[in-house]
Parts: C-alpha cells; sequence; structure tokens
C-alpha cells in the first residue's frame, strides 16, 4: 500500500487512458506527460501504460507501506526517500515506512511514480485512469487527499539494483543542415540563424 500522508495540490491515479468510449461522452483522459509515464513503468518492469500517480507541482508526501521498487519521473523536482536523495528517472527501492517527499519542481508542472506492481484500483471502462468530470476510475473517480492509502499490484519482476535513464539537459544543441532555400538568405541572416538560440 501507498499512504498520501501530504496528497499534494492536484494528485491522482492515471494510466495509458480511457481508449473507445467517446462515443458514449467519456474523454481518454489518461497521463498528461505519457512519455513520463511509460518510462517510469518500465523502469520498474510494469506494462508501459500501467497505473501510476500524476502529481501536479510536487508538495507530496507518500508512505510506502511495504517494500518495493519505484520510480520518479517528468517534473525535474527535489525528492527525498526519508533523508536520501531521489533521481528522477530512476528506480530505486524503498522500505516500508519511508517517506517519500516531492518539493515543487524547478522545470515541469507533473511527475510520475510508478511502484513495481502498478496502482491496484478497480478497472472501469477498460482503463484505471482517474476522470473527474465522469467521477470514475482512479480512487472513486476523485483526485487524492490526505491519509487516501492505495493498494499495489503484484509486481512481475525483481531487481537487484537501481538503474536509469539519461536525462537530457536543457539547453542541448539542435543540428540543422541547410535547406534548399538556404541560399534565399543573406550572409547576416544565415550567422544569425547559426548563433542564435531557439526557445521552443
Amino acid at each position: 500500500m501507498l499512504k498520501m500522508i501530504r496528497a499534494g495540490m492536484y494528485s491522482s491515479v492515471q494510466d495509458g487512458g480511457r481508449e473507445g468510449q467517446r462515443q458514449s461522452g467519456i474523454s481518454l483522459c489518461g497521463a498528461l506527460d505519457k512519455p513520463s509515464l511509460v518510462i517510469a513503468n518500465l523502469l520498474v518492469g510494469n506494462a508501459a501504460n500501467a497505473a501510476a500517480l500524476e502529481i501536479t507541482l510536487g508538495q507530496v508526501d507518500i508512505q510506502f507501506e511495504r517494500d518495493c521498487w519505484f520510480a520518479l519521473t517528468g517534473a525535474a523536482c527535489e525528492a527525498m526517500l526519508d533523508d536520501k536523495p531521489v533521481w528522477v528517472g530512476w528506480r530505486m527501492a524503498a522500505k516500508a515506512g519511508q517517506h517519500l517527499v516531492l518539493k515543487t519542481p524547478q522545470y515541469g508542472i507533473r511527475s510520475y511514480l510508478a511502484v513495481a506492481g502498478g496502482i491496484d484500483v478497480p478497472v472501469v471502462l477498460g482503463s484505471r485512469c482517474t476522470d473527474l468530470k465522469v467521477g470514475i476510475g482512479g480512487l472513486e473517480g476523485r483526485r487524492l487527499q490526505d491519509g487516501d492509502r492505495l493498494k499495489l499490484g503484484k509486481a512481475s519482476r525483481r531487481f537487484s539494483t537501481s538503474r536509469g535513464v539519461k536525462s537530457l539537459p536543457i539547453g542541448n544543441r539542435i543540428r540543422a543542415l541547410p535547406g534548399p532555400e538556404y541560399h534565399e538568405f543573406d550572409r547576416a541572416s544565415q550567422g544569425a540563424f547559426w548563433r542564435s538560440p531557439l526557445a521552443a
């Protein structure tokens, strides 16, 4: 079990989404940052779209009530497992009774906490994700609150070491090649293109 000591501003159970229900007026929902959900799940041996916690803007305190492996991905936030730093994008072990505390992210908004075995809430219309509009999925169709407890599924794999994925630093260089119209620009414009930072 996971116990939400402090649930934060907006935390919910999400997975890959509820597909094939739009004709009934039910939206896809699911994780807003699916690549982060998938990475977290794969790090702990879950199916790519297994249910995990989606945490908006950190500020949570989660107690592990059993030994388990977990991975935190998404927003770059300072996280501590008791007094030990937790690296975003890494699989780590937690012992029963330990607390995972997330602070407000330095950048990014949503963090994903996947636990080996996944979050075991009922499947509703093919998904475990929370849909607040309809009030289904997740834990009673609502966002998580202080004191909530979440059951964990059975882990399909055993791990012996922590492992992570490489985090790309902000400010990466983007490679480019001159295109067919490159010669249409004067030298000053060409030079400015190669020297100027690109903001996306």
